[in-house]
């Protein structure tokens, strides 16, 4: 698949000493210098009009053309903003640039700036990144694998560049990490190390994290069952528009557990998650059951 070309270079910069005329001023005329004539002509205002007779067989010289001001040389193109723009960062990415390789995949994985999607290509520079240890390439890697996208489904090899980018502080690989273990995805379910992971991603206001910790201490599994701090968590969470915990807030004031029982509220919170495309599917059919009682 063909790489972006970059953008054209700035054009060279003019050389500060050099005898560049000035430009005129707004709504004015340039300055233009008088023709030689015109300067003859005044010095020959005092002159007696015998001197000023032509001499016989000599004929006037012509008079100059009037001279125009040189244009200024064209201002270089502004360089734009790499962090910015996935095809700026191409010619870095090549030379091993670690956040440029991170950026060049997310602009092939979604496509745009002339790019096609290319999810393969989006994984080859997420690898070339994860390699060098860059934290942002391992967790991209890793929703690669988790989803299958541009390579085959590998949920082993998921939670294993999770993990690499986890071990550095990555808040949302974190909270990966801890749904993983949450799950039993590569082995036997271990809430206890999933509240941990989920608690290292909410603590740095990642909102999956705080939904995640909050869902737990609701329950009580891998942590003592406490409503209060539920309730804390999740509305951290909310307060971010994260729509699971819009649900298990709403569930908290339908069954009035940590909160009082507000069937209201219950349901505008439910509406409110319903309106993400992210929210569970269990949660998104139990909201839809209950909104189906209010009518």
């Amino acid at each position: 698949t063909p790489t972006p070309a970059p953008g054209p270079g700035p054009a060279p910069a003019p050389t500060l000493n050099a005898a560049a005329p000035r430009s005129p001023g707004p709504g004015t005329a340039p300055v233009v210098p008088p023709p030689a004539s015109a300067i003859a002509a005044r010095a020959n205002e005092s002159k007696p009009a015998a001197a000023l007779a032509p001499r016989p067989g000599l004929r006037p010289a012509p008079a100059e053309p009037p001279r125009r001001a040189a244009p200024l040389p064209e201002p270089a193109p502004p360089v734009r903003n790499a962090a910015r723009s996935g095809p700026d960062c191409a010619d870095e990415a090549r030379r091993g640039n670690a956040r440029c390789q991170v950026v060049l995949g997310n602009l092939y994985r979604s496509g745009g700036n002339g790019v096609a999607r290319d999810p393969a290509e989006a994984s080859r520079w997420y690898r070339k990144a994860a390699e060098q240890g860059h934290a942002p390439g391992q967790y991209e890697m890793g929703t690669m694998f988790d989803a299958g996208l541009g390579v085959p489904r590998d949920v082993v090899q998921a939670v294993a560049w999770y993990r690499k980018a986890a071990e550095q502080g990555h808040a949302a690989a974190q909270n990966r990490l801890g749904a993983a273990y949450e799950a039993g995805s590569t082995g036997p379910a271990n809430p206890v190390l999933a509240a941990d992971w989920f608690r290292k991603a909410a603590d740095q206001g990642q909102a999956g994290g705080q939904a995640n910790l909050g869902r737990l201490y609701l329950r009580g599994r891998g942590v003592f069952k406490d409503t209060t701090k539920a309730a804390e968590w999740l509305q951290k969470a909310a307060d971010q528009g994260e729509p699971n915990a819009l649900f298990h807030l709403g569930w908290m004031y339908e069954k009035g557990e940590g909160k009082p029982r507000d069937l209201e509220r219950a349901a505008r919170l439910y509406r409110e998650a319903l309106a993400s495309s992210a929210l569970a599917d269990r949660s998104r059919a139990a909201a839809r059951a209950f909104l189906a009682t209010r009518r």
